[in-house]
């Protein structure tokens, strides 16, 4: 049972870390670039609508993002840090924890 538990978060890390770009994109949907206009917000997050389509809101959409060295190396691929420092799973992006659900 501990296997499947760790095979099972190191396929989402590897789909939604290692390969999306903003949490949405886990869902099949773009991430926002040029509009932080919150239309819905649901329990994944906020949505906004760019060129007819539904697209995810970052939550640091609109802001200039912050030199890598001087934040969070996980908002780079969409993913917040935690305030817990318990370490869930080690991968070679860096150690991941989970917080309110997420990753």
């Amino acid at each position: 049972m501990k296997s499947l538990y760790i095979l099972s978060i190191i396929i989402a890390l590897s789909h939604s870390a290692l390969a999306q770009s903003c949490w949405s994109t886990a869902l099949n949907y773009p991430c926002c670039k040029n509009s932080c206009d919150v239309v819905i917000s649901d329990d994944d997050g906020d949505w906004g609508v760019e060129d007819g389509q539904w697209c995810g809101i970052t939550k640091n959409c609109g802001k200039e993002p912050e030199p890598i060295e001087d934040t969070c190396w996980a908002l780079q691929y969409g993913y917040t840090c935690c305030e817990d420092d318990t370490i869930v799973y080690t991968d070679e992006l860096g150690d991941w924890g989970v917080e309110d659900g997420q990753w």
